[in-house]
């Protein structure tokens, strides 16, 4: 599924409550663990589709892209957790606004 499709996408960096995430695109991997937790905590199933972090190729397929949607729990960190690579790393707002 592109970035483009309908749902409404939040690139990079996603903030509220007490968790801002760091995003690595570069550490990405492309297991989409993140995808799977998500979708079957939010929707009771496995399926990338339905996750509310999207993990798609670059133009060049060379490295991933990593967005979010308008309908991420911004503060569950549930991706966070289940990712192995240090793509996705959650900060204290403290620990974010200073650097």
């Amino acid at each position: 599924m592109s970035m483009a499709h309908q749902r409404t996408v939040v690139p990079g960096k996603l903030e509220e409550k007490m968790t801002v995430m760091r995003v690595t695109p570069e550490n990405c991997t492309g297991c989409l663990q993140c995808q799977m937790v998500c979708s079957l905590t939010y929707h009771g199933r496995v399926n990338p589709e339905e996750a509310h972090i999207l993990i798609e190729r670059d133009a060049a397929g060379y490295r991933f892209l990593v967005g979010f949607t308008a309908e991420c729990r911004k503060g569950c960190r549930l991706c966070a957790n289940h990712c192995s690579y240090g793509c996705l790393v959650p900060l204290h707002k403290e620990v974010a606004a200073n650097g």
